[in-house]
């Protein structure tokens, strides 16, 4: 019972700050990102650790790879965010990737609004494969990712596709169920 108390302050210190002052960095000119921007990639990192992904997915790769479906902005703002930390272990390799042919190697793939025209051949692409989508769209949960950012007021939170996550290969710990929003 502690833990889940420690596991929602930890989130909601998460929703709350910028990342440049949880982790004590400063933003570089031309890697801007709005609080909530950098709230949602920290998150993200945060949802990492309750995430376990399927042993030989992880061996093989050498790298933990992040993707970011056709938004430079976003890519240039995780690449920045994620190059002195690890995800399981490993040092994370932040790809922008244009083509459906670039996703299959992922272990994360973030979805923005500029993902919109392709989500449905994207999640038909993922579906029942090792890879956390993450998506940054009002509809997207409802879609098929796996988890979704919402905004809510002036807080970020998130949502968690039941059904993506049963086809997918991954293993969620409990704790996470917790505090997201569940989609049926």
């Amino acid at each position: 019972m502690r833990l889940n108390w420690v596991l929602i302050i930890l989130f909601s210190t998460a929703l709350h700050l910028p990342i440049s002052q949880q982790i004590g960095q400063k933003v570089q000119p031309g890697v801007f990102a709005p609080d909530k921007t950098e709230r949602k990639a920290y998150l993200a990192r945060l949802i990492t650790e309750f995430v376990s992904w399927p042993d030989q997915h992880v061996e093989n790769e050498g790298a933990f790879l992040v993707s970011v479906f056709n938004d430079e902005d976003f890519f240039r703002y995780l690449t920045y965010l994620y190059k002195d930390v690890e995800i399981k272990g490993m040092k994370p390799k932040v790809a922008l990737v244009k083509e459906l042919a670039e996703i299959n190697d992922s272990h994360i793939l973030f979805l923005t609004k500029k993902s919109s025209g392709s989500i449905d051949q994207i999640l038909k692409l993922t579906n029942n494969k090792p890879i956390l989508t993450i998506g940054d769209c009002k509809d997207f949960g409802n879609k098929g990712t796996i988890v979704n950012f919402i905004d809510v007021q002036d807080e970020v939170k998130f949502e968690i596709n039941l059904n993506s996550y049963k086809n997918s290969e991954l293993k969620i710990d409990s704790r996470l169920f917790d505090v997201a929003k569940i989609i049926d």
